[in-house]
């Protein structure tokens, strides 16, 4: 895994200030568990890897643990594709680039899934890149034992073909979502899978990387960022986001947030057999 460059990406070099030794020492910490639990049989922490072990016990030995610190590069587009990721905690950010400089999230993976789906389709190129957005972990694996477990294993192959079909679910409901919605349903939508992705705490998010996701100019992004935050609903300083009434910001989002949660829910419950476990929420996909 490579650092991005802080003079490549002006929100990476944001990103990086949230980084202190405590946090360090955090994920330091959240590694040595990662490196416990990738040896023995118990949950992984990622919730798509949880189901691929039910059907391949083989895999907990070939999984490695990565810390990943706020801004770091896991891919840049169009690099080698070596590797997929299974976030455990924070969130990874697909990030298309233009020809002219811009830049645009496309999506983000929690512990709902995972990064490197093109392998699943014989590609060895990653059409994005992949930046961790706040300090997380996750388990790897090769593309080469990845893909030998779809192939050896029925079940591991029909957990990633659904995993197929929600991201491309997914995108047909941004497609949606970006077309019909207004901005403020959107940006409310945004707000709580990044709330989600942390775990109900705060999360840092600048108005620069919210404009970017919505595709609109930033100061449309202050004005609705200072409309919430009058009404009570978030606290924002310094590009950290507090949700203060989650059940408001709920009902301001449009229908896809909830739309989506509940698709992800039903396609995996239809393949484990047991449902998904655990409540809808902090599953959310990516606005």
């Amino acid at each position: 895994m490579r650092p991005v460059s802080p003079e490549a990406d002006p929100s990476v070099r944001a990103c990086r200030l949230l980084n202190s030794v405590g946090a360090r020492h955090d994920l330091q910490m959240d590694k040595a568990r990662l490196r416990a639990s990738a040896t023995r049989t118990e949950s992984s922490g990622n919730w798509l890897l949880d189901a691929m072990l039910r059907e391949d016990r083989t895999l907990y030995g070939a999984l490695e643990p990565v810390v990943h610190a706020t801004g770091d590069a896991l891919y840049r587009q169009d690099d080698s594709l070596t590797h997929v990721y299974f976030p455990v905690t924070g969130a990874l950010s697909l990030v298309v680039h233009m020809r002219n400089g811009k830049a645009a999230e496309v999506a983000t993976v929690g512990n709902e899934g995972f990064v490197g789906l093109h392998a699943f389709f014989g590609s060895g190129i990653v059409p994005h890149s992949v930046l961790q957005q706040a300090p997380g972990t996750s388990l790897r694996l090769t593309v080469r034992r990845f893909a030998d477990a779809v192939r050896r294993h029925a079940g591991v192959q029909r957990l990633i073909d659904c995993y197929a079909a929600y991201m491309l679910r997914f995108a047909e409901q941004s497609a949606a979502c970006a077309t019909l919605h207004p901005m403020l349903a959107r940006a409310c939508r945004y707000l709580l899978v990044a709330h989600d992705r942390a775990g109900g705490r705060e999360f840092f998010l600048t108005h620069a990387m919210l404009s970017e996701m919505l595709g609109v100019r930033r100061p449309s992004v202050s004005e609705v960022a200072a409309r919430l935050a009058r009404v009570g609903l978030i606290e924002y300083s310094r590009g950290i986001v507090s949700v203060k009434d989650r059940r408001k910001l709920e009902a301001a989002t449009c229908e896809c947030y909830h739309a989506m949660q509940s698709f992800y829910q039903r396609m995996l419950g239809r393949i484990t057999g047991a449902g998904c476990g655990g409540p809808v929420r902090n599953r959310g996909a990516s606005p």
